[in-house]
């Protein structure tokens, strides 16, 4: 899956799925980060068998408890939140990048960026040390 903030409000045609936030108190930069997590995507993976993601599948991840974790404005939720606006930032950056050089320099901190997300989404969730290392052995390296 990989999900992004459009800020914009583009037209989105029949093959994108749009969020919108019910809950003000809901940082949908949390939601974001926690959407693109190797969780979230180890999840669809093990669940799902179609490459398209529907709106139904999304309804179906786990989410109440992050969001309510999300919602309460904990530091977690501020983190995951600035972590998803500078991988948001490093993205667009390797958009616009002139040298090879810059480029694995943007790609490194993009990488180190979404470990650190993954890191945090498991703590959100509670996950042990088996059972990161059973998400992470089973991911496919990018």
């Amino acid at each position: 899956m990989v999900a992004t903030l459009d800020r914009q409000r583009l037209y989105a045609d029949h093959t994108l799925n749009v969020l919108y936030p019910t809950d003000e108190r809901v940082d949908i930069r949390a939601v974001l980060a926690v959407l693109n997590s190797t969780l979230v995507n180890w999840h669809f993976r093990k669940k799902h068998i179609d490459i398209n993601i529907k709106g139904v599948y999304l309804t179906a991840v786990p989410l109440p408890g992050t969001l309510a974790a999300i919602a309460s404005g904990d530091p977690v939720s501020s983190d995951l939140a600035v972590l998803a606006d500078r991988l948001l930032r490093l993205r667009f950056d390797l958009t616009e990048v002139r040298s090879s050089e810059e480029a694995a320099r943007l790609q490194r901190e993009a990488d180190a960026t979404d470990r650190r997300i993954d890191r945090l989404v498991y703590d959100l969730y509670g996950l042990t040390d088996d059972e990161i290392a059973l998400v992470e052995e089973s991911t496919p390296s990018a």
